[in-house]
């Protein structure tokens, strides 16, 4: 009867065991999974960001070289303007000088919200790839915590031989 015992106990300890091993076993295949998932999405979207940033800079840089053109354009054609009307009136070659330099002034305002425009974009896709870098420092945290688990499940194994 007391042998009997001893191995109810036994019995009991080992199916024990054999929960906590299938419970771990569970947990880890489910982390790993959960990593690869968010690594996955993290990265889809890394990309959908890093692509859209890309797609709204080109079209800046396309409006941004229409106006240029535009204003360049103007430009060439007031002075052009203006050379012609050497023998015209004081007042005109004035008028048209103010009009070279307020177009000149609006070419370099374009050109400096541009640079501001390329800086903001420089900063989101700097901001991005630490949002990055952050996931990825999660994934390597769960992939340690998934170790840990995996050397537990060694360690009770060691221990159920032993």
């Amino acid at each position: 009867p007391h042998r009997a015992t001893l191995q109810n106990i036994v019995d009991s300890k080992e199916k024990e065991l054999n929960q906590k091993r299938y419970s771990l076993q569970e947990t880890l295949s489910l982390t790993k999974q959960q990593i690869q998932d968010y690594e996955t999405k993290a990265m889809e979207e890394y990309h959908k960001l890093k692509e859209s940033v890309k797609i709204e800079m080109d079209l800046e840089k396309e409006r941004h070289d229409k106006q240029m053109s535009l204003l360049q354009s103007e430009l060439e054609s007031i002075k052009s303007r203006l050379s012609q009307s050497t023998q015209e009136h004081a007042l005109d070659q004035q008028q048209l000088l103010k009009a070279c330099k307020d177009t000149e002034i609006q070419l370099s305002s374009l050109e400096q919200k541009h640079a501001a425009e390329v800086e903001r974009r420089v900063m989101e896709i700097t901001k991005l790839q630490t949002l990055l870098e952050s996931e990825t420092l999660e994934r390597k945290e769960l992939e340690k915590k998934c170790s840990l688990i995996e050397e537990n499940k060694r360690i009770e194994q060691e221990e159920k031989r032993l």
